[in-house]
């Protein structure tokens, strides 16, 4: 599990992306308590083009839960400030658009 998440890390910098989901899939028989490997998937996601919001807060949610339940607690804030950047990020990208329904959507996900 860890060196497929290194070879993971190694093209996320390389700017592989594509088939990235597989290397850092968590639970696929290997560690389900990799928490490292459900925030990896979501960086993934987030960086894949027309990527989905839902998709990623999903695999930080996961994160958080699986750190919470190993009580690996201390990196849980800093997976939820990631996720609260990329929903400001995005709400501003609407905004831009003139997607104001959209924008008010995503700025207004607790996370």
């Amino acid at each position: 599990t860890k060196l497929l998440y290194t070879k993971s890390i190694v093209q996320f910098r390389n700017e592989e992306y594509r088939c990235k989901h597989e290397l850092v899939e968590p639970g696929n028989g290997r560690d389900p308590d990799y928490a490292q490997a459900y925030y990896r998937k979501g960086i993934v996601i987030k960086k894949q083009e027309n990527s989905s919001i839902d998709d990623f807060l999903a695999m930080i949610d996961k994160d958080s839960e699986v750190r919470n339940k190993i009580n690996n607690s201390d990196v849980v804030s800093r997976a939820k400030e990631s996720a609260a950047k990329e929903l400001i990020f995005r709400g501003s990208k609407e905004t831009e658009s003139k997607n104001y329904a959209r924008a008010i959507e995503l700025l207004n996900i607790r996370h």
